[in-house]
């Protein structure tokens, strides 16, 4: 789910949970949409070990949207099943 899901480690956060990036909450998207800080553990990845993630965003030029637009951030600080992400969990 573009701009929703994110990998990573399993063993750290299960698949299907979710996560609330505070650093993500109010980041512009490419298509003008706001985030609203939520994602879900979909996938996994080889590099994903321990408190990495991968955030999921399509293309090339979706990532250089992004990085544009989290420009200086250099750590965020996930929430693990923050329960105003609860949305996420049922959908697929």
């Amino acid at each position: 789910m573009p701009f929703h899901s994110c990998a990573v480690d399993p063993r750290i956060v299960p698949l299907g949970d979710t996560v609330y990036v505070p650093e993500l909450d109010g980041a512009n998207l490419p298509d003008g949409r706001v985030h609203d800080g939520c994602l879900r553990a979909d996938d996994t990845g080889g590099g994903i070990k321990q408190h990495k993630l991968d955030f999921y965003v399509v293309s090339y030029g979706n990532f250089r949207f992004m990085l544009s637009e989290l420009w200086g951030v250099n750590w965020v600080t996930p929430q693990i099943l923050a329960p105003r992400c609860d949305y996420l969990r049922d959908s697929t």
